[in-house]
């Protein structure tokens, strides 16, 4: 019997970068649920540029896993495992190794016609917590970890959740309690 073989995350290093750009030209060109004529832009530096990067490799260096992230949003941009390295624990070990260098919660898309990642990210305890669509068709976005609440300027309350890179959406008490005060108001009149 064989013994499983190890896997190790690492940041990637400029060493890294042919075998990198090879998986993800590789991941990108077996993607079948990239519907017929959406963009397929295999570049990985110009996808992932000012991403923190990091990636699994075999016990023989060989490169087997990316994962790439917008840590200022912990949003994650892109997880690919090499095809004959699939379903052996890679990708959640990449998703793990975040957890001594990103807090939660982390967010992520991923594309409605990608039913095996779908899967794999519920059985890893995410949740969809929104719905969209993009360039390669209806999307999700998916969220690890409670949404953060945090103070706001003049509030006693606000709850705050990062939608996007560079997209922030707040809602403060204040604003909730005018909100239904003006329904209130407005069921009042339709009575009179």
């Amino acid at each position: 019997m064989n013994a499983p073989r190890q896997h190790h995350v690492r940041p990637a290093t400029p060493a890294d970068d042919a075998p990198i750009q090879a998986l993800f030209e590789s991941a990108i060109a077996s993607a079948r649920w990239i519907p017929d004529g959406a963009p397929r832009d295999t570049d990985f530096k110009r996808n992932a540029g000012g991403e923190s990067v990091y990636v699994s490799c075999a016990d023989d260096g060989r490169i087997t896993g990316l994962l790439s992230v917008y840590a200022g949003g912990a949003f994650i941009h892109h997880l690919y495992v090499a095809p004959a390295c699939q379903r052996q624990g890679i990708g959640a070990a990449l998703l793990d190794s975040m957890q001594a260098w990103l807090p939660k919660p982390w967010r992520l898309k991923c594309v409605v016609a990608n039913g095996s990642a779908r899967a794999f990210y519920a059985r890893l305890g995410w949740i969809e917590i929104e719905t969209n669509v993009g360039s390669q068709g209806p999307y999700v976005v998916l969220r690890l970890g409670a949404p953060t609440v945090q103070p706001a300027p003049n509030s006693s309350t606000a709850v705050t959740t990062t939608a996007a890179p560079g997209q922030t959406h707040t809602r403060t008490a204040q604003m909730a309690a005018a909100a239904a005060a003006a329904r209130q108001r407005r069921g009042k009149k339709s009575r009179r």
